[in-house]
């Protein structure tokens, strides 16, 4: 879904794409925080090209003045994404889980930063603007040691933002819940 907010919740690489986009106050383009947006990207690339074209037909300022992309896939729509002419902020979600029982439709963690490494090589991300997503972390799932090696590919890329959730069941009144728990590094 996209959303229009005012005054989104924003971290370092969040930060530095406002900078890119004059640092006043804006409305951000959310793509997206509740489903992946590769399934929905030709809309979000409506929505933010008709904006242009507005601004530029009635010689106005544009109505969105970023864009945060949050996704857990590489290929081509977020590559039409990217292409927007739009300051942008990149959510990477990788929880470690990639490929396994619990992620199998994801791709695996290097294989993503393999892809992630391209795009930056290319022009095309920019890791200053870039935030890696832990989230969640499944307790007795997900081990130090693949914490360690997501944060450690990041940085050699030069993206030092990070987020995390962690996962945390409990029973209220017989019914199963799942808490996530949200927390920025820098």
């Amino acid at each position: 879904t996209m959303q229009d907010n005012s005054n989104p919740e924003m971290n370092a690489a969040d930060k530095a794409a406002k900078e890119q986009a004059g640092g006043n106050s804006l409305k951000v383009v959310f793509a997206s925080e509740r489903t992946d947006p590769a399934s929905h990207s030709e809309y979000v690339c409506k929505v933010v090209n008709n904006d242009i074209a507005q601004s530029k037909l009635h010689n106005t300022p544009r109505k969105y003045r970023m864009m945060r992309i949050l996704t857990k896939h590489d290929g081509k729509p977020l590559l039409d994404m990217l292409e927007l002419n739009i300051p942008k902020s990149v959510h990477f979600s990788i929880t470690g889980l990639g490929g396994s029982k619990w992620e199998p439709g994801v791709m695996k963690p290097d294989d993503l930063f393999d892809r992630i490494e391209e795009l930056i090589k290319r022009g095309k991300l920019n890791p200053n603007t870039t935030t890696i997503r832990i989230d969640p972390i499944v307790p007795g799932v997900t081990t130090p040691n693949m914490i360690e090696h997501i944060m450690s590919r990041a940085i050699k890329l030069g993206i030092s933002n990070f987020k995390v959730s962690i996962m945390d069941s409990y029973d209220y009144k017989g019914i199963k819940s799942t808490y996530f728990m949200p927390v920025d590094f820098l």
